[in-house]
């Protein structure tokens, strides 16, 4: 017998402990794997994170050919969260600035032209 549970997504509430206990049925009576000398319980403990605050931000003049137009994006940091995030800038072509475990990252047109115009996102 295999049994799963899913928590999608995972909530912070869905911290604590969680035990399996089996059980066999016999006509006469439950048979627990304690009854036969195996344990009968394993528990998991479950930590649940919350998924980190991302933002993007602009600075500088966004009129074109100005110089020194900076995308920044950042993230919280969750306190306890094991690893830095990952930071993604994704430009209107699709192409991507990428960091890898650090909280902030930036990008800066310089100059900043026409072309450059269009929606970017923080990742």
């Amino acid at each position: 017998i295999h049994l799963q549970s899913h928590y999608s997504p995972l909530a912070t509430t869905d911290t604590g402990n969680f035990s399996c206990v089996a059980s066999t049925y016999s006509p006469s009576q439950y048979i627990t794997p304690s009854d036969l000398g195996e344990p009968d319980q394993d528990t998991v403990t479950v930590t649940a994170l919350p998924a980190p605050i991302v933002s993007i931000s602009f600075t500088g003049d966004p009129t074109a050919g100005s110089e020194n137009y900076t995308i920044s994006c950042s993230a919280e940091v969750v306190p306890g969260l094991v690893v830095e995030p990952d930071l993604n800038i994704v430009f209107p072509d699709s192409n991507v600035t990428s960091v890898e475990n650090n909280s902030s990252l930036q990008h800066t047109f310089s100059p900043l032209r026409t072309s450059d115009g269009g929606s970017y996102n923080c990742t």
